[in-house]
């Protein structure tokens, strides 16, 4: 098999919304040639688990962000172990959250190679509760 020359990164995220469903994911995202910040806005299905249905959205968003900006394999990294567990199989997905997941799945499906791992990303979290903070406020 021919190993991919395409573009390979690294993801830690960091998500919040509102009450609304309006959210904004924080994505520090390093290659072998770059780092950078990307900020993706997101909505999500209204429902009793926001906070899971938050961490498929915010993954989503960024996911298709990264996937449009030609990226071919990703490593993301979450501060979410129960994300991390649904993601591996390990747990059971609700039913109401079955479409968010099956909207991430299909994105993550249009990468090369997608793998998950665990972070430390208060900071990218933090900033991102302040941003739901302000516009809520404003």
């Amino acid at each position: 098999m021919k190993r991919s020359r395409r573009k390979a990164v690294e993801a830690t995220i960091g998500a919040a919304a509102d009450a609304r469903g309006s959210g904004v994911a924080y994505a520090r995202v390093a290659s072998a040639a770059e780092r950078h910040l990307l900020r993706v806005p997101f909505r999500l299905d209204g429902g009793d688990q926001r906070e899971r249905a938050t961490g498929y959205a915010a993954l989503t968003a960024v996911a298709r962000v990264l996937r449009a900006r030609g990226v071919a394999r990703v490593r993301f990294l979450v501060d979410d172990e129960t994300l991390l567990g649904d993601l591996s199989g390990s747990s059971s997905v609700p039913d109401a959250l079955v479409m968010p997941y099956v909207r991430l799945r299909c994105a993550l499906n249009q990468f090369d190679d997608a793998t998950f791992g665990p972070a430390k990303a208060g900071d990218l979290v933090q900033r991102a509760c302040a941003e739901v903070a302000l516009r809520v406020a404003a």
